[in-house]
């Protein structure tokens, strides 16, 4: 009966847009749990199969979209999300964050007018910025070229930067000194700020001798584990026993 059930259906329509609205707030497992509460018997796999079945959304077409990565598997897997600014609802998602992937969404939706983009431009550049020039492909190098001529202050971020890649790669910590006045004389609050708080005699013996502290920091990291395994009831004479005996 139409509007009623369906031929060959378990459910009424009714229950049928009850379940379908549990699946989109809780997903299959918990959306399943929260279906018994109320007496229904479904799988997860059922209300799963009820999501994937709705039709796409009919939105109307934005004017200013905002976009944004999120991430599936922090440090390894990505997305998009286009959000419509003026309504702030999400109009679509991309399964990757590939600015070839968001050029031919875009380019299927000539009527977006603005685009508020806080993802990977900023992040490409500074990557560029902060990677050995050599490194570099020519197209990378170009798009960096062609950002730097449109931002004076950040092209002057850049050569201080690199400066002081080279100083650190080189143990050329005598070169500090210069590298600091030449800081001073551009209009940049932050590195002032970073300047200003460096300690000279420290950081020049860390740009010129082969010895850090990397050592201590890796045995700290050590005794932290140590002092879990024994759930912090363990006073500091076993803990010392621990650290200076077990290898």
């Amino acid at each position: 009966m139409p509007g009623l059930t369906r031929r060959f259906g378990r459910w009424t329509e009714r229950l049928r847009s009850t379940l379908t609205a549990v699946g989109l707030a809780l997903a299959g497992r918990a959306g399943a749990r929260m279906a018994a509460v109320f007496g229904v018997s479904v799988s997860r796999s059922t209300i799963l199969r009820m999501i994937d079945a709705l039709p796409e959304p009919e939105l109307p077409a934005p004017r200013v979209v905002g976009i944004d990565e999120y991430a599936t598997r922090k440090g390894r897997y990505y997305g998009t999300v286009i959000v419509d600014v003026e309504t702030r609802r999400p109009v679509d998602m991309l399964p990757d964050r590939e600015a070839s992937s968001l050029a031919a969404w875009l380019a299927k939706r000539p009527g977006i007018e603005v685009v508020c983009c806080d993802r990977a431009t900023p992040q490409t550049v500074a990557g560029w910025i902060l990677r050995h020039p050599e490194s570099l492909t020519d197209s990378e190098q170009m798009r960096l070229k062609a950002v730097l001529a449109q931002c004076p202050e950040l092209a002057a971020l850049t050569e201080h930067v690199r400066s002081f890649a080279r100083m650190l790669t080189e143990l050329n910590g005598e070169r500090l000194p210069r590298w600091l006045d030449a800081v001073r004389q551009d209009d940049l609050p932050s590195l002032h700020t970073l300047a200003a708080g460096i300690d000279r005699d420290a950081v020049i013996a860390g740009l010129t001798l082969p010895w850090s502290s990397g050592a201590v920091e890796g045995h700290v990291n050590r005794i932290k584990m140590l002092k879990r395994q024994m759930f912090g009831r363990a006073g500091f004479n076993l803990l010392r026993k621990r650290v200076l005996l077990y290898r």
